[in-house]
């Protein structure tokens, strides 16, 4: 979860919800070298709960639903409607998003290696990994576009602004879609200079039956489609 500042005014102009697997890195990367704005974690922003933030299944402040958010930021709603925040978040194709998913998990199972070359998969037990790493990953992206159940989030969909190159945020904020920024290749290059990549690879019906189930409030609600 990002708050987007206008750095020329001053303002606050968005409140970005970023859910994993979606391209939500192609729109951090490119606002942290913008000049016209700054995007911050929210934890940098407004008061928080430090020991709830310690129990949550998430890797860093970057991942948070919305649920997540509202209870671990008390003051969050007044945030909300004091700079009347442009809430969004991005979508995905749910076969899509469960290839990215699973093409992924080579790279998350060497995620910060400290300089012993230790990862984060070596240095957690089994389950402390699964519930930070593969739940946030695989968890329904109606986590991110809900509150309560209910949809709260504007919904900015992949599959619309791939190839475009103004895509529009927030408030007088865009990012160019025409290019990749912090592709599984270029994240798991970085990451580990010999990295093992999972091909591209598309889904049998069988497999899709059960994404299907798997992600199946994403499609009995138009939250993702």
């Amino acid at each position: 979860m990002y708050g987007i500042k206008n750095i020329t005014t001053d303002k606050w102009v968005g409140l970005f919800f970023h859910t994993p697997k979606t391209g939500g890195s192609n729109i951090i990367h490119q606002l942290k070298s913008d000049d016209a704005f700054d995007i911050h974690i929210m934890t940098s922003v407004l008061p928080f709960d430090e020991t709830l933030l310690k129990e949550m299944p998430v890797n860093d402040e970057g991942h948070l639903t919305i649920d997540q958010a509202f209870k671990l930021f008390p003051s969050l709603d007044d945030w909300i409607d004091r700079y009347n925040i442009d809430v969004f978040t991005l979508t995905r194709d749910p076969y899509e998003r469960f290839i990215s998913c699973m093409r992924f998990l080579p790279t998350a199972m060497r995620l910060n290696e400290d300089s012993d070359g230790i990862s984060l998969y070596e240095s957690l037990t089994p389950s402390e990994f699964h519930r930070r790493i593969t739940t946030t990953n695989f968890s329904p992206q109606s986590y991110w576009n809900c509150r309560d159940g209910k949809p709260f989030a504007r919904r900015i969909r992949l599959e619309d602004i791939i190839g475009q190159k103004k895509v529009h945020l927030c408030e007088e904020c865009y990012v160019d879609f025409t290019q990749t920024i912090w592709s599984l290749e270029q994240a798991s290059e970085q990451i580990h200079d010999n990295s093992y990549v999972i091909p591209k690879f598309t889904l049998d019906e069988e497999t899709k039956k059960f994404v299907q189930w798997l992600w199946k409030d994403d499609f009995k609600n138009p939250l993702v489609r």
